[in-house]
C-alpha cells in the first residue's frame, strides 16, 4: 500500500479533472484492470507498460476513458456508475457502492463487498461475487458463475458451464440449457428452467418453481418450504426428511422420481399419484403425479 501511494505520488501527473462527471465509461480491446475507489473528483492512473496509453474524455456528465495496455492498469477513480466495455476483461473490484456494467467477449471478475446494480452480458464469464447487496443479473454462453454472502435479486441466463450459489438471500431466477447449478445454504424465492442441465438444491428455505426437460434435479430443502416442480424426461429427487411443514406438488410424464421418505402410490385417470404429508409434519403436504414416469421411494 505504501508503495502504491508512493507511485501515484511520482505519477501525479497522470489524472484528468473529472468534477462534472456523472458516470464513468471504460474502453479497451484487451485490459486488465483493478478499480480502486478515490474521494477526489480526479481521475488517476497506474500502469505497468510503459507503452500504456490512457485517454480521458468528457463529455455530457460521461467520463470516456480509452486505454491500450499489454500489462495491468489501476483506476482510481470517485464512486460513480462504472460501464465497463472491453472485449477481453480481466477485472478486480472491491468497495463499490454503485452499479456496475460489464459488456465484452470473455470476462475474468472478481467482485467484492459491492452494492447496487451489477449488470454482466458476456460470451464467456468467469465470475467470483461475493458479498453483494442489491441485484445481479448475467446473461452468458458459456463459463463459471460463483456468488456468495450476499442479499441479492439474481436474474442468471447461462447457456452452459457451471453455477454456484452459497449463502445467497433473495430471488433467485436461473435459465438455463446445458448448465450444472449447485445451490445451498440459501433462502428466499428460486425459479429454475432447464432443458438439460444438472441441479442440486441443499438446505433451501423457502418457495422452489421448477421446470426441467432432460437432466436432474435433486431438491433437499427446509422445514416450511414450498416446491412445485414439472418435469419432461428428467429424474427428479426430492428429500423431504428435513421438510416438516413443507407442500409439494412434483409432476412428471416420463422421468424418473425418487422420493425420500417413502410415499404410497394411486391412480387417479391416466396419473399414478402419491399423496402424503412429510416426515414430522402436521400441516405439510405432499402431492406426486406422473403419467409414465416410475416412482421409487425409500427411507434412507
Amino acid at each position: 500500500m505504501i508503495l502504491f501511494a508512493l507511485l501515484f505520488q511520482i505519477l501525479s501527473a497522470q489524472e484528468f479533472n473529472i468534477q462534472q462527471a456523472k458516470s464513468i465509461e471504460v474502453l479497451a480491446t484487451n485490459l486488465n484492470l483493478e478499480v480502486v475507489s478515490g474521494t477526489e473528483t480526479k481521475l488517476k492512473w497506474l500502469c505497468a507498460d510503459k507503452k500504456c496509453k490512457i485517454k480521458p474524455s468528457l463529455k455530457d456528465g460521461k467520463l470516456v476513458v480509452h486505454v491500450e495496455s499489454n500489462e495491468k492498469v489501476k483506476l482510481k477513480v470517485p464512486q460513480l456508475p462504472l460501464h465497463i466495455y472491453v472485449k477481453h476483461l480481466t477485472l478486480s473490484l472491491q468497495n463499490w457502492q454503485q452499479d456496475l456494467k460489464l459488456r465484452g467477449m470473455n470476462v475474468t471478475a472478481n467482485i467484492a463487498n459491492t452494492k447496487g446494480v451489477i449488470d454482466i452480458n458476456e460470451s464467456l464469464a468467469r465470475l467470483k461475487i461475493q458479498k453483494h447487496s442489491g441485484e445481479i443479473k448475467i446473461d452468458a454462453f458459456d463459463g463459471k458463475v460463483q456468488i456468495a454472502n450476499s442479499k441479492a435479486a439474481l436474474t442468471i441466463s447461462q447457456f452452459t458451464g457451471l453455477i454456484g450459489l452459497a449463502k445467497v438471500d433473495g430471488n433467485i431466477q436461473v435459465t438455463t440449457q446445458n448448465a450444472d447449478t449447485l445451490i445451498k445454504d440459501s433462502q428466499g424465492k428460486l425459479r429454475f428452467k432447464s432443458a438439460k442441465g444438472q441441479l442440486n438444491v441443499a438446505s433451501f428455505k423457502g418457495d422452489i418453481y421448477g421446470e426441467s426437460k432432460d437432466g436432474r434435479a435433486e431438491l433437499s430443502p427446509l422445514a416450511k418450504s414450498t416446491i412445485h416442480w414439472k418435469a419432461d424426461r428428467g429424474e427428479v429427487m426430492v428429500d423431504m426428511q428435513n421438510m416438516s411443514g413443507a407442500k409439494i406438488d412434483v409432476g412428471s410424464l416420463q422421468g424418473k422420481m425418487q422420493l425420500i421418505p417413502s410415499l404410497k402410490i394411486a391412480t387417479e385417470g391416466t396419473w399414478r399419484v402419491a399423496r402424503a404429508k412429510p416426515l414430522n409434519s402436521e400441516q405439510g403436504a405432499v402431492l406426486v403425479r406422473t403419467n409414465k414416469a416410475s416412482i421409487r421411494m425409500s427411507s434412507e
